[in-house]
């Protein structure tokens, strides 16, 4: 069962753009969550599961284009952070 078809047999509406929940920095492999945000808990079943956000201040950079330009989203997104004086957590 998928992340929405789950949400729809649990009644639950999406508050929020679906997102990725990056485990440190992507490079040939990448340890991703996908996920939605809700405004409450959700019952687990099959791959779904309930996770969270930790509560932090974010960066969010859009990229369009192809993917073999996303390093330039990627550059500018970390550029920002420096520029910024910002310190990036294990999660991204």
């Amino acid at each position: 069962m998928d992340i929405l078809a789950l949400l729809e047999s649990q009644g639950v509406q999406s508050v929020g753009l679906p997102f990725g929940k990056y485990y440190g920095q992507p490079g040939s492999l990448v340890d991703v969550e996908a996920g939605f945000p809700v405004p409450g808990v959700i019952e687990p079943a099959g791959k779904v599961a309930p996770g969270n956000l930790p509560v932090c201040k974010i960066v969010e950079a859009t990229h369009i284009g192809s993917f073999d330009t996303l390093a330039g989203t990627y550059a500018d997104a970390e550029n920002f952070v420096s520029d910024n004086e910002l310190t990036p957590s294990e999660v991204i």
